[in-house]
């Protein structure tokens, strides 16, 4: 399994609007590493979902529930999307600041990468985060 961190790149969609959709589905994204980084998802993947809609944070944890696709929003096929279904909800959120004071996540791509809209993370950065929640 792995796991990554997805930040929402929809400025009106919130955790809620997944939890109410019981889905979750990332298309539209163009920039090359993070669209790689969708290519490389399978099924049953876990991901942490990062807004910054608000108060940034990460508010759950997504499954991925099926193979990355071509983007259907793209003229290019090089671009990719992914479908993911909420599994857990913090409560409350693991807010950027509690996450920046945890001294083992100096180098997570939450810190270091605030803008990637999907990047991988380790079992031990995973865990790590879901232990602060």
């Amino acid at each position: 399994m792995n796991y990554w961190l997805i930040r929402s790149p929809y400025q009106h969609r919130t955790w809620d609007d997944c939890l109410m959709r019981n889905l979750f589905r990332l298309q539209g994204i163009r920039n090359p590493e993070a669209s790689k980084n969708i290519g490389l998802m399978r099924a049953g993947d876990q991901a942490l979902y990062y807004n910054n809609i608000g108060e940034k944070a990460i508010y759950g944890i997504l499954e991925i529930t099926k193979p990355p696709y071509a983007d259907p929003t793209a003229n290019e096929a090089k671009w990719m999307a992914v479908d993911a279904v909420p599994i857990k909800t913090f409560d409350p959120e693991i807010t950027l600041e509690k996450l920046k004071a945890v001294e083992t996540l100096a180098e997570c791509p939450v810190i270091t990468r605030p803008r990637l809209s999907v990047a991988q993370l380790t079992e031990q950065q995973f865990e790590e985060i879901v232990g602060n929640g």
